[in-house]
């Protein structure tokens, strides 16, 4: 599944630009957000965040390792 992330968002394991590999524990998105504008501030919390990556590399977030039910 973390693969799939990776080819999705273009990223590299060796330098990580949105997802990095925590030895031992998993996987942390590292991405660095900015905004253009003066629009308000959104927060998203990791699981919302996680949820959203995963059916954009389209995976279902409810079976990670499974293809995504349409």
């Amino acid at each position: 599944a973390i693969r799939k992330i990776r080819i999705a968002l273009d990223d590299d394991y060796v330098q990580p630009r949105f997802v990095r590999t925590v030895v031992g524990k998993g996987y942390c998105f590292v991405a660095e957000i900015a905004s253009d504008d003066d629009s308000e501030q959104v927060m998203f919390s990791a699981e919302e965040l996680g949820r959203a990556v995963m059916a954009a590399a389209g995976l279902d977030p409810n079976n990670p390792g499974g293809p995504q039910e349409s």
